[in-house]
């Protein structure tokens, strides 16, 4: 998990504004989001690390919201959702990026580094 402490501070920093990322329109092709290299590096240690979890559709069906994340929230949980999140992006039309300007990304990364 120490690999992920540069990235939890990031993604804090991240909220609410434009450092992750931004979309990008352009005549002909379809909108995606270009996401800064603290993004890129993140996606790619996360898919190298422990934290993915495979079982992440199984584990999402169970959460409505983040209301549903509290303290004794699972780390199976927290990186299911955490996966399903990355996961959703592949076609980089800003799921994503959503959620890291709306914290929960940050949150996450959070919870599951005070499990750890």
């Amino acid at each position: 998990m120490k690999n992920f402490d540069k990235h939890l501070e990031f993604f804090k920093r991240a909220i609410n504004n434009d450092l992750a990322g931004e979309m990008v329109i352009k005549k002909g092709i379809f909108p995606y989001v270009k996401t800064s290299n603290e993004v890129t590096e993140f996606i790619t240690d996360f898919h190298d690390s422990p934290l993915l979890n495979n079982n992440y559709k199984s584990v999402v069906e169970g959460v409505k919201d983040l209301s549903d994340f509290d303290d004794s929230t699972s780390l199976e949980t927290l990186t299911g959702y955490l996966t399903y999140i990355v996961r959703s992006d592949r076609f980089r039309e800003g799921f994503l990026l959503k959620h890291i300007k709306n914290g929960t990304i940050h949150l996450l990364l959070e919870k599951i580094s005070n499990l750890r």
